[in-house]
């Protein structure tokens, strides 16, 4: 059985100071993104504590009909995330590169192909 993780609260500041320095890369280039990456940080700390709550609970319980239960309904919420999920996506790397060629960067002529990936055998 592998050792449980540990976080400590020099970890959780490491990882509240790179989003801080997310979002004042985002102010300092006018990005834009800022408040929308606040929205979402709070937002996955919220959807963190409350699923901690429930699988504590849930746990504590040793119950496999109610652990079946709540399986079902995050499948089920996970799936309906992905069914509602935009068509057209921004591409980050296509982003970064529009970026890179506004602040005056090198135009890498950038050719996407297009073709699916081929199955790989593991024969």
């Amino acid at each position: 059985m592998k050792p449980t993780i540990v976080l400590e609260a020099h970890d959780l500041a490491i990882a509240a100071a790179l989003i801080g320095l997310d979002g004042l890369i985002s102010l300092v280039f006018g990005l834009g993104l800022h408040r929308q990456l606040a929205v979402a940080a709070i937002r996955m700390v919220l959807q963190l504590l409350l699923i901690g709550v429930i699988l504590t609970r849930v746990f504590a319980l040793a119950s496999p009909p109610v652990t079946l239960l709540v399986v079902l309904v995050m499948v089920a919420i996970g799936g309906r995330e992905v069914a509602v999920r935009p068509e057209q996506r921004i591409k980050l790397g296509s982003e970064l590169a529009a970026i890179g060629r506004e602040f005056g960067g090198v135009d890498l002529d950038l050719n996407r192909d297009e073709t699916p990936a081929g199955v790989v055998s593991f024969d």
